[in-house]
């Protein structure tokens, strides 16, 4: 897809511009070394599933957006800079909305106390530069509400466990599994081909499902 769309440019330009102002602010008031900065989204980009909007630009090689389980609708971008305490580096740790709380709490000395924050765990060991494995850890998502003629995505339950991923479209009947590692773009369904695997996923999707008394 081109990508010459003056609009969506000038957009990118104005956040560019007005985070080298916050950027600024803190340094010219001395908080800069003292402040952990979270950049990230709630979602991915759109898509024009649904209603067929025009768009500025793609998630490829994701599939779909905004809206979708799928990595075009979850996968988003996360840094955290901390001067002078978190080292410049990359991660393939998964970590998901809910573990922002308590890494901060972490990075700062304050006990996680489990009976108010019970959802995420700190990746504070990954932004430090050390082995973080998450791959024994399995993270949900849930869409109990379909939206064909907004962003398309159809009612369903998904879950990750390392590399695999299981989307329950429940009230369709239909299973979906891919290996993101091998997969990300998730054109392979792999469900026919791996019953074991997703029978076990499909199972926890059940159970994670009654735990939560979600909505179906």
């Amino acid at each position: 897809m081109r990508q010459d769309n003056h609009i969506y440019a000038a957009m990118i330009e104005n956040l560019d511009n007005n985070f080298g102002r916050v950027i600024d602010c803190l340094k010219n008031n001395g908080l800069y070394e003292n402040t952990i900065i979270v950049f990230t989204s709630d979602h991915g980009g759109l898509s024009n599933r649904g209603n067929g909007r025009p768009l500025a630009t793609s998630n490829l090689p994701l599939r779909a957006g905004k809206g979708h389980n799928y990595e075009g609708g979850i996968k988003v971008p996360l840094f955290v800079v901390w001067e002078d305490k978190i080292k410049k580096g990359l991660s393939n740790t998964l970590v998901t909305g809910t573990d922002h709380f308590p890494t901060l709490l972490d990075l700062v000395g304050i006990k996680l106390m489990n009976d108010k924050h019970l959802d995420g765990i700190s990746f504070k060991n990954s932004l430090m530069g050390k082995f973080q494995d998450n791959s024994k850890r399995p993270v949900f998502w849930h869409s109990p509400r379909p939206r064909p003629k907004s962003t398309g995505d159809l009612a369903n339950t998904t879950v990750r466990l390392g590399d695999f991923k299981l989307l329950d479209f429940y009230r369709e009947g239909r299973i979906e599994l891919y290996n993101l590692k091998e997969d990300q773009g998730e054109t392979n369904d792999l469900s026919d081909i791996m019953p074991q695997k997703r029978d076990e996923l499909y199972e926890m999707v059940k159970n994670w499902r009654k735990s939560v008394d979600a909505t179906e």
